[in-house]
């Protein structure tokens, strides 16, 4: 809890100091994302969109910063049921990507947004694609979180066993 407090402290000072001086770049940004995810976690979802949509007007097109964002704002944009715009968020995400690990969740994310949507076919190649760039690079928090989903789209073909043929094969 203590840690929590300092952490917001730590955001609101920096807020401060970008609001004060009239810094609005990719610092802004970044502390617009945070506060987004804190409001997301604590369950306001409208609150944390609001937050989301400010962050990316202050981020460049396709920055590192600008996908980190889009990232999340499209799972939340799934979660709030608005299909279409999730999908336009998170094909950016994909595009505009230029590390490997943004990569990666993005594929993720738009995989479970097709997975959501009945989307099965689509699903199973963008989290193919994902499993190949997090074998490729070792990120073995990612391959978890993706060998679920392929464990739940498994489920959803009638398919046992996808996942293991899926995550042996890519």
């Amino acid at each position: 809890e203590e840690n929590v407090q300092r952490f917001r402290e730590g955001i609101h000072a920096a807020e401060l100091i970008c609001t004060r001086h009239g810094y609005y770049g990719d610092t802004y940004g970044h502390i617009l994302g945070v506060q987004a995810i804190e409001r997301q976690l604590a369950g306001d979802k409208q609150g944390a969109r609001k937050y989301y949509e400010r962050a990316l007007r202050y981020f460049k097109r396709g920055s590192r910063g600008s996908v980190a964002t889009m990232i999340p704002y499209g799972a939340l944009l799934k979660e709030l049921e608005e299909f279409d715009a999730a999908a336009t968020v998170l094909i950016e995400a994909v595009g505009s990507a230029t590390d490997a690990r943004h990569r990666c969740c993005a594929h993720l994310e738009l995989g479970r947004l097709c997975r959501a949507q009945g989307e099965l076919t689509d699903a199973e190649g963008e989290l193919l694609c994902a499993l190949r760039i997090a074998r490729r690079h070792g990120f073995h928090d990612e391959l978890g979180d993706i060998v679920r989903e392929l464990a739940r789209l498994s489920a959803d073909l009638g398919e046992h066993g996808i996942a293991e043929r899926s995550y042996a094969v890519a």
